[in-house]
């Protein structure tokens, strides 16, 4: 169940340095920020590129429905550290809706390669399937 009583739950006093890959913001996990650095890919929500119920049927993935979303966290985490530059990110005060004032660019990277100097919130997008990585190039024309 997600909480967002610091009690029972991450928060940034757990560690010197808390980076948060939020996948699944609202069902499996927390759509508030809770790290030093929070990343959101495709804006953080419940259903990520790629785990759409009829594309998980179509690859005969039905088990993965409920939790598609949340397991892309670790997904992309594991291709970070394969590919260290894969997932350059921004910051932006507004990234969703019609008001999107976000002009990409790279103000920290998600993930193993982080540099713990990151701190805010940060957005990027990614493909619907591994390779998930998406440039700076294609972060912009998308």
């Amino acid at each position: 169940m997600v909480t967002s009583d610091p009690s029972r739950r991450l928060t940034r006093t757990d560690a010197d340095y808390i980076d948060v890959i939020h996948t699944d913001a609202g069902v499996l996990g927390l759509p508030i920020s809770v790290g030093h650095a929070d990343f959101y890919p495709n804006g953080g929500r419940a259903l990520q590129p790629g785990c759409q119920p009829s594309y998980l049927v179509q690859i005969r993935l039905v088990d993965q429905i409920f939790a598609c979303s949340h397991v892309r966290a670790w997904r992309l985490y594991a291709e970070s550290v394969r590919n260290p530059g894969a997932f350059p990110a921004t910051k932006c005060r507004s990234w969703r809706g019609p008001n999107k004032t976000c002009n990409f660019t790279r103000d920290g990277v998600m993930g193993f390669p982080n540099n713990k100097q990151a701190r805010g919130q940060f957005y990027l997008l990614t493909n619907f399937k591994a390779p998930y990585s998406k440039t700076v190039f294609q972060q912009t024309t998308d």
